[in-house]
């Protein structure tokens, strides 16, 4: 299905293109991505049948006034073509795609070795459809990737190690079937991503070495480790770095859509939750700033708040209110650290220890069971070895903990604001494992019905 008109003066005075017909019943209202030669713009269809976003000096680059002619075309699912025509002959044609509902969450995925003498797993990488399989423990990140997810590819060929491959998530599976091309373990990668990449040959290939990963300042790579993890995650604390890489391996290797760059659009988050609490996303409030608005969710979740001054104290403690308290007398210790890709350096473990060790007799003044502690670390992200310290500290102070990202504290307020009483705070303590706190967790645990 398609649609063309011709500009109005109003389109181009004021930097949008009004489109309404049959054609608008066809496609959402939301945010779309406009990828247009080499720049990329986010503009938004509204409740006027307008798509607005591009602003004047979209018009003025590629020479668009009024009287050329616009088409829009709908491909299929979530795309659309535009392509614009214009009258002067000294203006070139472009046609770009839109995509609703980009993903902000990406990885490199580490493969080892491209070669298949040393890793026998990479060939199904080079199949028809590709494929890469992750192990259980890493299915926590797997989790959280998303169909239309971009992945970076990393491994070593020819003695240099580097990025050599990207590509876009088409599907996830989590299957034990064997895979017999993985002679070594072919059950043993149960998460499996299935990958639309452009087709590189790998001598040709200009990759993102580890060299140049270190200099700059990619998590996980700063010190150039010989032994890498399976995954590097990366979600909206982080996905900038990932877009520096992606722009940077597209065009050194002269790679172009259909595999764009995705811009972060607008969800129902945007529509539930304030500026504020978005703003705890990005890792630039003041760690003040930051504890303060974490508390502010906690508070709006229904939780009893009790906060302390700067001292050898934690953050917050978190319980139920009366008379839900009394029914449930857990209790929750609570450290908010702004830092992205927080690991838990051993100072804040010890602290940790010691918050929980010294509210006990606390607790027990205030109605509620001192052997019912449980701990959270909220931050923008976290790095891997943060879950190993959660186990030394359940040893150590007999409290069950768990981490809890910006991401996932933003999805348990949504839940609380569009499910209300039907989503069960009681049972946050279900959600605690000594692990991080995924969204599908969230979403079975708290609301059911989500």
């Amino acid at each position: 299905m398609s649609y063309t008109k011709r500009l109005t003066e109003s389109d181009v005075k004021f930097g949008f293109i009004y489109i309404g017909g049959e054609f608008v019943k066809k496609v959402p209202r939301g945010m779309f991505t406009l990828v247009a030669g080499e720049e990329s713009y986010t503009v938004q269809l509204d409740d006027y049948k307008r798509l607005k976003g591009f602003g004047k000096g979209f018009f003025r680059k590629y020479g668009l006034k009024e009287g050329d002619l616009v088409s829009f075309v709908k491909i299929s699912g979530d795309k659309i073509s535009l392509k614009f025509e214009c009258e002067d002959a000294g203006t070139r044609e472009t046609t770009s795609k839109a995509y609703i509902g980009a993903s902000r969450v990406a990885a490199i995925l580490n493969v080892g070795s491209f070669h298949e003498r040393r890793n026998p797993h990479v060939v199904t990488l080079y199949r028809d459809e590709s494929f890469w399989g992750l192990r259980e423990r890493d299915r926590r990140f797997w989790d959280r990737l998303e169909v239309g997810s971009r992945v970076l590819i990393y491994g070593e060929f020819q003695g240099v190690r580097g990025i050599y491959l990207s590509g876009n998530i088409k599907g996830k599976r989590y299957t034990t079937e064997p895979v017999r091309e993985w002679l070594k373990n072919p059950s043993g990668y149960p998460c499996h991503l299935y990958l639309d990449m452009p087709r590189l040959k790998l001598d040709d290939v200009e990759p993102i070495s580890l060299d140049e990963l270190s200099e700059m300042d990619v998590p996980f790579f700063k010190d150039k480790p010989t032994k890498l993890i399976s995954i590097i995650f990366f979600d909206e604390s982080t996905i900038g770095k990932f877009d520096d890489l992606w722009r940077t391996f597209h065009e050194r290797n002269e790679i172009r859509p259909p595999h764009p760059v995705p811009v972060v659009v607008r969800d129902e988050l945007s529509d539930w939750l304030p500026p504020r609490f978005h703003e705890l996303k990005d890792g630039r409030l003041p760690s003040a700033e930051f504890q303060k608005r974490v508390n502010e969710i906690f508070r709006m979740l229904g939780f009893e708040v009790i906060e302390f001054p700067f001292g050898p104290y934690p953050d917050a403690v978190l319980h139920l209110p009366e008379p839900y308290k009394s029914v449930n007398p857990f209790w929750m210790v609570v450290d908010s650290k702004n830092i992205p890709g927080y690991s838990l350096p051993e100072t804040d473990k010890r602290a940790m220890e010691s918050y929980i060790n010294g509210q006990r007799l606390e607790a027990l003044n205030r109605g509620l069971d001192p052997s019912k502690c449980y701990f959270l670390f909220v931050a923008p992200s976290f790095e891997r070895v943060a879950e190993e310290k959660l186990r030394s500290i359940r040893s150590d102070a007999k409290a069950i903990g768990g981490l809890l990202s910006v991401e996932a504290l933003l999805h348990l307020a949504f839940i609380r604001l569009k499910h209300g009483n039907e989503a069960r705070i009681d049972k946050l303590p279900d959600l605690i494992g000594g692990t991080e706190i995924i969204k599908d967790k969230i979403n079975v645990i708290l609301a059911p019905a989500y």
